[in-house]
C-alpha cells in the first residue's frame, strides 16, 4: 500500500530494506512498477526535498524475514494476524516488530501468532501512522 512504499523509500536510502506482501501478486506488480521507474522518489511537501531509493528485496516469501532486525507492519489492523502468523515460523529471537496503526488487541494478536517466540521478541505499537501518504 501506499505506506508500505513511502516506508520502504524513506528508509531505504539509509538502510537495508525487505518488502513483503502476502496481497495477491502486490509484490509481482511492485517490482514490475520498480524495474520500469529505476527507482523509488518521496517528494517531502513542506520541504520539497526529494529522497530516492531501490529496496533490497519486494516479495511476497515471508521466510524474507529470517535476517531482520525491525519488521515494520504499515498494514490496516485487520491483516496483523495474517501477517503475524505467516511471519512467526522465519523471525529470529530479538527481532523487534513496529506495528503502525495497531489498534486495541494488536499485543493479543502478536503472543497468540508468536507462542512461546513472543518473550524473545519486542513489539512497539503506533496508535496511527504519523504522516499522510499518496503513492
Amino acid at each position: 500500500g501506499n505506506a508500505a512504499q513511502v516506508c520502504c523509500c524513506l528508509f531505504g536510502s539509509r538502510y537495508k530494506v525487505t518488502a513483503i506482501s502476502l496481497y495477491a501478486d502486490e509484490a509481482e506488480r511492485w517490482n514490475r512498477a520498480l524495474k520500469e521507474a529505476g527507482v523509488m522518489a518521496c517528494t517531502l511537501q513542506q520541504s520539497g526535498k526529494t529522497i530516492t531509493a531501490v529496496p533490497d528485496l519486494i516479495t511476497k516469501d515471508p521466510s524474507c524475514v529470517k535476517d531482520c532486525d525491525v519488521v515494520l507492519f504499515t498494514v490496516p489492523s485487520s491483516f496483523h494476524e495474517q501477517y503475524f502468523c505467516a511471519l512467526a515460523p522465519f523471525v529470529k529471537e530479538g527481532t523487534i516488530f513496529a506495528v503502525m496503526p495497531a489498534r486495541s488487541g494488536c499485543d493479543f494478536l502478536f503472543k497468540q501468532a508468536m507462542g512461546f517466540k513472543a518473550s524473545k521478541l519486542g513489539l512497539v505499537a503506533f496508535d496511527t501512522l504519523p504522516w499522510a501518504c499518496r503513492v
